[in-house]
């Protein structure tokens, strides 16, 4: 059984108080705009400018352990035969694994911003395109989504 990719941040020396004091101060852009459908898919996930903050509070953990999360994910994905085919047709495990790499940092940078909600489009344009719709994308995710919920991650429940 693969570990959970951020299984790291649970034996962090900060823990969960030193996350959310370090997220107080981040400062970040949470500007999505005036789209009804985005502002809907947002309150649907729930996430918040504090989100946000604490996202970023904690992406030097991200980029140090980069490799092992994308390394857990692409265990996980390529386990699943349809998937693996998928990937290979249309591309090379080490490109994705380098994309996913951006895509982390990304999300863990403080910018959400209509720059940033463009390029996931155009990245759920190409998932689509390639026959991995969403929910093939969100058994993808499972794990590391597990992983970042309140079972993994305490901290998660106390914003």
């Amino acid at each position: 059984m693969v570990k959970c990719p951020f299984h790291f941040l649970k034996s962090n020396r900060q823990g969960p108080a030193g996350w959310l004091a370090r997220s107080e101060k981040e400062a970040v852009v949470f500007e999505v705009g005036e789209d009804r459908d985005i502002a809907e898919q947002l309150r649907m996930i729930d996430l918040h400018e504090e989100d946000v903050r604490l996202l970023k509070a904690i992406q030097p953990l991200i980029s140090e352990h980069i490799e092992e999360i994308t390394f857990s994910f692409y265990d996980k994905v390529l386990g699943v035969p349809v998937l693996e085919r998928i990937i290979r047709e249309h591309s090379t495990v080490e490109r994705l694994r380098q994309t996913l790499r951006n895509h982390l940092i990304e999300m863990f940078s403080g910018r959400i911003d209509q720059a940033f909600i463009d390029k996931r489009m155009r990245i759920a344009q190409i998932h689509e395109k390639n026959r991995l719709g969403a929910q093939v994308v969100y058994g993808g995710v499972s794990k590391p989504a597990k992983c970042l919920s309140g079972r993994y991650l305490p901290i998660c429940g106390q914003l």
